[in-house]
């Protein structure tokens, strides 16, 4: 499965970023494809290749508003993310989690 569409299926009528839950007003994440692991994270993507044993993955960050504590949220979508790739997730400190899945982008 690709990330991109599994994104626009399970969040339709929406693109990049796609928000969650998608409420004028009462956004609580909001998820995007991210590069960062590649560029600025070296031991982040070590680990996630040791655990995944591919390097050819795509990295989805999901930003948490800072109205709401989000952990609801967040649990619903890293299960979900879980559930439906091989990947591993990585809890942020700074408000956000990234999920690592061994997929292609599109």
């Amino acid at each position: 499965m690709k990330v991109e569409g599994f994104l626009s299926r399970e969040f339709p009528g929406q693109s990049r970023p796609w928000i969650y839950p998608a409420l004028p007003q009462d956004n609580v994440l909001y998820k995007d494809l991210y590069d960062g692991l590649y560029k600025d994270e070296p031991d982040d993507l070590a680990e996630v290749i040791s655990v995944l044993g591919e390097h050819t993955y795509v990295s989805i960050k999901a930003d948490i508003s800072g109205r709401h504590p989000g952990n609801k949220e967040v649990d619903y979508f890293v299960q979900l993310c879980l559930r439906t790739f091989k990947a591993v997730a990585q809890d942020e400190p700074d408000t956000d989690v990234t999920i690592a899945c061994a997929a292609a982008v599109v």
